[in-house]
């Protein structure tokens, strides 16, 4: 294991040109970041020396987490260090062969002999021990757009076919290509010395999917459906129109009688006028009309309703249908209408 005085020490400066050559390592290594502040740095130390306790404590899961918020926050060769033998513990060992690689190549950018000889003894003890992951795409498998994935990440053409040192666990490899069905397996591999391969296969075609239907021509909106009325043909609705169409004739007659008692005493006064006597006579002439005609049309509707009355006992007796127009002018009555 290795101390904090590792992590904090710095080369003399006779090793300027390896802190430059480690600088452009780690810049090489991964995304440029922004210089850490001194609270970072603070707590990067405090992280490394809680992951090293928690190292010799056993709690391996808990002490790998710390170092690694450690080597985000300031990045150094003794935390990396430390952080591959904590992966190494973990049973991650391609994440640790991984890390020890690149500790050994930035201990020896610096001139650390003693960084440099543990990451290359560690990095030869994991190569045999390492499990690996082969993506092969077979040349008739190939497409134009063809995209190969592991764990998510995208392996490029110049990863197919080759053994990869992958952690123990479940890995899944996706294939997939324009207009065509992706395809995705999961493969299993054991912590140590295992090795398994997936082959692509030639991806089928993608369903067609069928162009949704034009849009109906809108239809022309229906009618409410028509209210439901008695017929005229169901005998209590003929007999209730009989009485009524037989009362409005008896109405009429009753109205023609009065009309007629009018007519004749108009009329008397004629008889007894002197002088200017158009009055009397028009409005004789007036009310003889429409007693006339009242008589007319009272017994037309009364027979109209007895007829009704008569022929309610019959549901396929034909409908009546009655209508009465009058009009009255000062030369006497019209009527009009159909029965």
């Amino acid at each position: 294991m290795y101390g904090v005085s590792e992590r904090v020490g710095r080369a003399p400066a006779v090793q300027i040109a390896g802190c430059v050559t480690a600088a452009l390592l780690f810049c090489w290594a991964g995304p440029a970041r922004a210089e850490p502040t001194a609270d970072e740095k603070a707590l990067a130390t405090v992280l490394f020396q809680e992951g090293r306790t928690l190292m010799v404590e056993g709690r391996i899961a808990e002490a790998c987490a710390k170092l690694e918020e450690s080597q985000r926050l300031d990045p150094s060769g003794g935390t990396l260090l430390n952080l591959a033998l904590c992966h190494e513990q973990e049973g991650r060992l391609a994440r640790a062969w991984s890390e020890f690689n690149d500790a050994l190549f930035l201990a020896r950018g610096i001139g650390r002999r003693d960084r440099e000889i543990a990451a290359s003894e560690h990095v030869g003890a994991l190569t045999p021990r390492l499990s690996k992951l082969t993506v092969i795409v077979p040349t008739a498998a190939e497409m134009e757009g063809l995209k190969i994935e592991r764990d998510g990440r995208e392996l490029g053409r110049g990863a197919w076919a080759t053994a990869m040192p992958v952690d123990g666990g479940e890995h899944v490899v996706r294939a997939t290509a324009p207009g065509k069905q992706p395809f995705a397996t999961t493969v299993f591999i054991a912590k140590e010395s295992d090795a398994k391969t997936v082959e692509i296969p030639v991806l089928a075609d993608a369903p067609l999917v069928a162009a949704p239907p034009p849009p109906e021509a809108s239809a022309a909106p229906r009618l409410p459906p028509a209210p439901v009325v008695p017929q005229e043909s169901d005998p209590g609705l003929r007999r209730t129109l009989a009485y009524v169409i037989g009362g409005a004739g008896l109405v009429q007659l009753g109205l023609a009688g009065y009309f007629g008692w009018r007519a004749f005493d108009k009329d008397r006064q004629y008889d007894g006028c002197v002088g200017s006597c158009a009055e009397p006579l028009a409005e004789g002439t007036t009310a003889a009309n429409a007693s006339t005609v009242l008589t007319i049309t009272g017994i037309i509707t009364v027979a109209t309703g007895v007829y009704l009355l008569v022929t309610s006992r019959h549901k396929a007796a034909a409908p009546v249908d009655s209508k009465l127009v009058m009009g009255v002018s000062g030369r006497g009555m019209t009527v009009g209408g159909r029965f």
